[in-house]
């Protein structure tokens, strides 16, 4: 049985690996355009109210989605 919650398990990635579509340009994959990509405006707008000096900015949301995203291809890595 396939345990999609463990970090380390890589068949939900393996699944998808010969769906035959190439991402975009400058791209290993398309989780990785995902997370490059990402819209934030959502985020930003849910806290559009709050205290102007400690907003976080769209970059600051970009930012924190690549490290996870970074720390996750690094775990992968070093399997």
């Amino acid at each position: 049985m396939d345990d999609h919650k463990n970090p380390s398990n890589l068949a939900p990635i393996a699944a998808w690996a010969g769906h035959g579509l190439r991402p975009p340009e400058g791209y290993n994959s398309f989780l990785e355009y995902a997370v490059a990509t990402m819209d934030t405006r959502s985020l930003e707008l849910k806290d559009i109210f709050s205290d102007e000096n400690n907003r976080p900015s769209r970059e600051d949301f970009r930012q924190a989605v690549k490290a996870e995203f970074d720390a996750i291809c690094n775990k992968i890595k070093d399997l």
